[in-house]
């Protein structure tokens, strides 16, 4: 009997919150679950198995990180994500950071029920333009998820504070 498959998606595979992506992965495949890694940096360092958005869709969706629009800048991975979940599918999506793929987790889980889980990072909650501009969407994307949690105490009070009852 194969562990379910869990798929980490991150902006990179470097610095402080792809590296505990990259941990957590890992930890989980050592307690039997099939894990895969997706980012949409296609100059970061390499890591074995992992998908790599287009290198067009990449840079479109980084160009919007931490703009008014950087919460739909996942529209250019909605697609690709789809693609990649129908090759090989997968049981759970853990956003590291909801910028880029919060959008992508939202569809898969309206058309294919993938259930996602979403780790919030200061870029996500202190983010003027996604945590005031866009809240509503923010707001529809957590509640949509089956879990968020917080990098930090401080963060999760900022985040309680912002969207009360999550």
């Amino acid at each position: 009997m194969r562990g379910p498959t869990l798929c980490m998606a991150m902006l990179s595979t470097g610095g402080g919150s792809s590296t505990l992506a990259i941990s957590l992965g890992e930890e989980l495949r050592d307690r039997g679950f099939r894990v895969r890694f997706c980012h949409c940096d296609p100059a970061a360092r390499p890591l074995p198995g992992a998908v790599v958005l287009t290198a067009e869709d990449a840079l479109h969706t980084s160009r919007l990180i931490d703009t008014d629009r950087g919460i739909v800048g996942g529209i250019d991975a909605c697609g690709q994500m789809l693609a990649i979940h129908t090759a090989e599918p997968f049981d759970l999506l853990h956003l590291h950071s909801l910028q880029a793929f919060g959008l992508p987790a939202w569809f898969l889980k309206r058309l294919h029920g993938v259930p996602y889980v979403v780790t919030m990072h200061g870029s996500d909650v202190l983010n003027e333009h996604l945590m005031d501009r866009r809240r509503e969407l923010v707001e529809e994307l957590l509640r949509g998820a089956a879990a968020v949690t917080c990098v930090s105490a401080h963060l999760a009070e900022e985040l309680a504070r912002k969207i009360p009852g999550l």
